[in-house]
């Protein structure tokens, strides 16, 4: 029964939570009809509080929005907010006595800001309700202090609806979440709640803004925004429809619905490595621990390269506070020491700083709120140049460093652990710790940086935001050179304070160098003690003494002088660990004994003084071959110190700079012309020898020696005592020349048949070559090389294989098979050993004594010029008058500036006794060998060169610096005229066919065709293509004097000329008289003039013209002519009845060729700009039917 106190609540009540046994927090919403309340005992009671409430009876009150009707209500759309950066603005809860707010939720995401609205600056105060770690946590700040209300005891995010009331009434309040109540009570001090903004649903704008947010709202300043749904927002008992709102604002990210859940990490959608994890229908992928960044982790990280005091600084507009912090970056180094963040206040409280930094290899993390530091620690070789990821994570006072895949959990001491700072810096500290010190600049990459949600490396690298500031590299892989410097000889070195390595060690340098040998530091000690650190052969060597005797370590690496930086970490431990890294590879040794390096005196890095290197260890290197170092060292650590050598030294000996100077004398571009550049340090040295050129870049003509038509011979006899078995040869040589058959150079041996061969045949260079089973030949049959241009001859063999190469023209190989013959133990190899070499000749082969000259034919006459063999230069030998060097017959150097000019006589042939036809066969004839097949390999010396394994032999590539083939001499500015030898034989004919050593054969072209004379001066051009290179001379050409007897005519030519012949046009051969004729003024006359082309110059002293006697008179070409027919009748008479035969082959010879002068008939020689002559009607001759062999 009621009595007079008794009240009856309809619909709801002023506090629902605090009714007796009431488990409900909210009013009623809807609709009610025909509202009775009966008693029957002990009195009967019939009361119809509809009808009295809608009468106005004085026993009811009515309170809020009343409606005495009954309206059909539509169900409200749920929203669901997308991605963490989705949320609406709602109207400003006007709650500032009272004020009810309640909503329902779901998600599966642990974080996430519901709801925030706030006042002003002059009135900060503030509501908020969030989602952390799945836990919902409510916050008021009436202005006398906040209150943070955590209102479950299991999370939220299982992704079930839960229903939250919150309701608060002047500085009390309650927060119910489903049916669990949590009561609350704010700071004595206003009661009222001035909110002015509008009231954000799930989430407040950008990370910028997130960073502005109070203290207490972690899961703002985190910047974790809602994503999950949300519906049946009523704010004082009204509903808003926010479905409608988020249309009306058009809210990015924000859809008017709420589905069920969908697995999304099943596609395995993250990639390269990525962890996935469950969102609410989303899926979330963690790239931390991986070089990419992105949705699905797709897209490469930034990077970020610091060196020598490099840093990334943001610096905030203004203070910012934090009570939770999520920092997550990734780094790799090889140093020891090095600042990874600082969060500090610059211009405020120095000690409130938040750091991490590598220290002696570890993570050290500093966390001090106030007065008074905490300190972590996790991990270790972390400075091993490998990636590695930090994590950390702060909750208040508890803190969470992970360090990779270990966790390191920490408490802060202090009971404030708000964080204030308006600076963020990575890489180095610009401004000094309060205690007047700062870490050590760190050096390497890092990427991945992000804190609070900020990706602050991402967000420099697209630029636009003013207050990031960074002067370290973006990049991959780009190396860290710190404080660089350049020894520029190796007499330099630097004096610097002792090392300080009694313990313990810890030294990291990089250099870069081309030298293989040098010492780059030194500490002597106590005693026996010492630490050295050298380069040997190219190869790095650590040697120390800690007093038990030197132990030496060297680096597991390939060369090292190869102008490339090299990273090089030295570590020893107090268990006597010691440990050598270059680059990325590592090599270890524990020694025993002594565990202290007690150095004393200076530290020398680069060197040591030249009157000192003998007081080195015998195990240091550099003691007896007194080099420092040459090259450039960078970013020395010295177990934690940076010193700058040019500042921070005692002494500096020497030619040291700062900076690593680049090589302006470099090995690239092809600086040798075709030849083998080796790169020194600040010079190159090149090797010419298969270019057959000389000087300091390969481009000076090589010793000559010009070969007459007597027929001569160069001979090098190797010492008895020092005759090689070589099973690799290389050899190359130069030359000019106008005949058609000829030895080069052969090679014999003093004690069986093995030899080698280069000859012309028929114009064809052929090589031929026998180790002692049967003639391998190898020829070139694509060009003739009888055209009085300059050729260049490169013949290689390794075992039995063999390659030859003209010009600039492809390689002819020779892979010979083994021969049938051989028996069956012997098949299974082929012979290919050079055995006891004896003789290299030049210029044809030995008569053995049976001839006059010593020669036999088919001799060479021409040119030869910077003959290569195995290192050995025959022909700067003959020019020295090496006793080892024989020259013999009709042999003569060619002195520097110029070529020789006179071309040699051409011989008179014998008369034949009987004709013989003329051969068809257009083979190679190659001049053989003996044939031998007694060759034992077995008795080689076994210390000869040897490539590859068992099995088929490989090829030599005789190809210089990757080109087809060494680049050929350039012409010179003044273009020298080299004698051209005819194709006829020379003087030593046999009369006597039946003697054995005759030629057989003979004969002679009818030389009929004739050129009609200009009395005015020719212009043309004259294209010349020598390896490859192209030049035009365009010379003038003057009236020639009549032919001197016994005088041919010039050519153009020689080792970089083009062949080209300077011939009289009055139908009679000529001869210029030798280069330059002075006339009494010193003058010369009736030039031609040879303008040089681009190419190599084979003459030192260059000379721009030359000149043509035209001093005969008309009765004088007369008289020549006459004589000139007499001499050609007696030859014809001669061969009509003199015949002889010859093992070489036989050939025609026209002599005709070599007198006419025809533009058509030198195309290499010219060019489109080349005048055409009248043309002459042919003279008729006959077939020649007179042969020399």
């Amino acid at each position: 029964m009621l009595g007079t106190d008794d009240y009856i609540y309809v619909g709801g009540s002023p506090s629902d939570a605090d009714l007796p046994g009431s488990t409900i927090t909210n009013n009623f919403m809807g609709c009610l009809k025909q509202v009775v309340y009966r008693t029957i005992e002990p009195q009967e009671t019939n009361l119809d509080l509809s009808y009295l409430a809608k009468s106005n009876s004085p026993k009811m009150k009515a309170y809020g929005n009343l409606e005495f009707t009954c309206n059909e209500v539509s169900p409200l759309d749920p929203v669901t907010f997308l991605t963490p950066e989705s949320y609406l603005e709602l109207p400003t809860w006007t709650a500032k006595k009272t004020g009810t707010i309640s909503f329902d939720f779901r998600t599966k995401e642990d974080n996430g800001l519901l709801m925030y609205n706030f006042g002003t600056v002059e009135q900060p105060d503030f509501f908020a309700c969030e989602l952390l770690d799945g836990h919902l946590y409510v916050m008021f700040d009436l202005g006398s202090g906040p209150v943070k209300v955590k209102a479950t005891q299991k999370p939220l995010n299982d992704g079930e609806w839960h229903h939250v009331d919150i309701q608060r009434d002047g500085l009390s309040g309650m927060v119910v979440v489903d049916s669990r109540l949590s009561k609350f009570s704010v700071p004595a001090g206003s009661s009222n709640l001035g909110l002015n903004s509008k009231l954000y649903v799930g989430g407040y704008g950008t990370s910028w803004s997130a960073l502005q947010l109070p203290k207490e709202i972690w899961s703002g300043k985190l910047y974790y925004g809602f994503v999950g749904c949300m519906r049946d927002i009523y704010m004082d008992g009204r509903s808003l429809d926010i479905a409608a709102i988020a249309k009306q604002q058009g809210a990015v990210g924000v859809g008017s619905y709420c589905r069920p859940m969908v697995d999304q990490c099943s596609s395995r959608p993250c990639q390269q490595g990525g962890k996935c994890k469950e969102g609410w229908n989303r899926y979330i992928c963690d790239c931390a621990k991986t070089v990419f960044s992105g949705k699905n982790c797709e897209k490469e990280s930034t990077m970020l390269t610091f060196a020598d005091g490099q840093y990334l600084t943001v610096s905030l507009l203004g203070p910012v506070q934090t009570e939770a912090e999520d920092i997550t970056l990734r780094f790799r180094t090889a140093s020891s020491y090095g600042l990874l963040l600082a969060v500090t206040y610059e211009g405020g409280p120095q000690e409130n700083v938040l750091m991490m930094e590598i220290e002696a290899g570890r993570l050290k993390l500093t966390f001090n709120p106030g007065p008074g530091p905490d300190f972590l620690y996790g991990g270790e070789g972390l400075d091993d140049n490998n990636w590695h990821t930090v994590q950390l994570r702060r909750r208040g006072r508890q803190l969470n460093l992970r360090v990779d895949d270990l966790d390191v959990p920490g408490t802060v001491s202090k009971s404030s652990a708000v964080l204030d700072f308006n600076s963020i810096a990575i890489g180095s500290l610009q401004k000094a710790k309060p205690d007047g010190t700062s870490p050590p600049s760190f050096e390497g990459q890092m990427q991945n940086f992000v804190f609070n949600g900020n990706p602050f490396i991402e967000m420099a690298m697209s630029g636009g935001v003013d207050m990031i500031q960074t002067n370290a590299q973006f990049g991959k892989g780009t190396k860290v050179i710190g404080n660089p410097i350049t020894f520029r000889d190796q007499a330099s070195y630097v004096k610097l304070q002792t090392l300080e390595a009694y313990s313990s060690m810890n030294l990291v340098f990089k250099f870069k160098t081309t030298q293989p040998d040098g010492l780059i530091m030194y500490n002597g000690g106590d005693g026996n003690d010492f630490l050295a650190l050298e380069l040997v052969k190219g190869y790095l060597q650590y040697a120390f003494n800690l007093g038990d005797g030197a132990t030496m370590m060297k680096g597991k690496s390939d060369m090292l002088n190869d102008n490339e930086w090299h990273e090089v970490k030295i570590t020893r431990d107090e268990n006597l660990n010691h440990r050598l890294t270059i680059d990325d590879l590592a090599v270890q040794k524990t020694t025993k004994g002594s565990k202290n390096l007690d150095l004393k005196g200076e530290m020398y890095v680069g060197g040591y003084p030249e009157q000192k290197y003998k007081e080195l260890p015998l195990m240091v290197e550099a003691r007896a071959k007194q080099l420092g170092y040459q090259g450039c060292l960078a970013s020395i650590n010295l177990d934690g110190k940076y010193p700058d050598l040019l500042k921070d030294n005692k002494r500096l000996s020497g030619s040291i700079v700062a900076g690593c100077e680049d090589l302006t004398n470099s090995c690239a571009g092809d600086p040798c012309n075709g030849g083998k550049c080796s790169q020194q340090w600040n010079r190159y040295e090149c090797d010419c020898g298969m270019t057959t050129y000389t000087g300091p870049t390969c481009e000076n003509v090589s010793t000559t020696y010009e070969f007459g038509p007597a027929g001569g011979l160069i001979t090098y006899e190797f010492p008895n005592e020092a005759r090689p078995n070589t099973r690799i040869d290389m050899l190359a040589v130069g030359f000019t020349t106008r005949v058609t058959q000829a030895v080069l150079v052969r090679i014999d041996s003093a004690t069986s048949d093995d030899f080698m061969e280069i000859m012309i045949n028929d114009g064809l260079l052929v090589a031929t070559y026998n180790m002692g089973t049967q003639d391998h030949p190898v020829s070139e049959k694509s060009k003739k090389v009888n055209d009085g241009s300059y050729h260049i001859v490169r013949f290689s063999r390794i075992g039995a294989n063999a390659s030859l190469q003209l010009d600039n023209l492809p390689l002819n190989e020779k892979k010979p098979p083994v021969p049938s013959y051989l028996s069956s133990e012997d098949r299974s190899k082929q012979l290919s050993v050079f055995n006891s070499q004896a003789y290299i000749r030049l210029g044809g082969r030995s008569s053995n004594g049976r001839s006059r000259r010593g020669v036999d034919k088919p001799y060479f006459v021409g040119m030869l010029s910077g003959f290569y063999y195995n290192d050995i230069k025959v022909l700067d030998l003959a020019r020295q008058k090496d006793p080892r060097v024989k020259v013999e017959g009709d042999v003569k150097a060619v002195k520097p500036p110029s070529m020789p000019t006179r071309v040699p006589p051409l011989p008179v042939p014998p008369q034949p006794r009987k004709p013989v036809p003329p051969s068809d066969e257009d083979d190679i004839l190659v001049m053989s060998g003996s044939g031998c097949q007694s060759d034992d390999e077995d008795d080689c010396d076994p210390s000869l060169g040897s490539v590859g394994g068992k099995g088929e032999e490989g090829i030599i590539t005789p190809i210089i610096n990757g080109q087809p083939t060494p680049k050929p001499p350039k012409p010179p500015k003044s273009t020298p005229i080299v004698p051209v030898p005819s194709d006829g034989p020379g003087p030593d004919s046999c009369d006597d066919e039946d003697d054995p050593d005759c030629d057989d054969g003979s004969g002679s072209g009818d030389g009929s065709g004739t050129t009609t004379a200009s009395t005015d001066a020719v212009r043309f051009s004259v294209t010349t293509t020598t390896g490859g290179r192209k030049q035009t001379t365009p010379p003038t050409l003057q009236p020639s004097p009549p032919l001197q007897p016994g005088l041919t005519p010039n050519t153009v030519a020689g080792p970089r000329g083009n062949g080209q012949q300077i011939l009289p046009t009055n139908g009679v051969s000529n001869v210029i008289p030798p280069l330059f004729p002075k006339q009494p003024n010193g003058k010369p006359s009736n030039i031609i003039t040879l303008e040089p082309g681009n190419g190599k110059s084979p003459v030192q002293n260059p000379v721009q013209e030359q000149q043509v006697a035209d001093t005969a008179s008309t009765t004088g070409m007369v008289v020549g002519i006459v004589v000139a027919a007499a001499i050609a009748l007696l030859i014809l008479l001669y061969a009509m009845y003199k015949y002889r035969n010859r093992d070489e082959g036989s050939y025609r010879i026209d002599e005709s060729r070599n007198y006419n002068f025809h533009t058509s008939g030198l195309p290499a020689q010219q060019n489109g700009s080349v005048p055409k002559e009248k043309p002459h009607k042919p003279v008729k001759k006959k077939d020649s039917k007179e042969w020399y062999v």
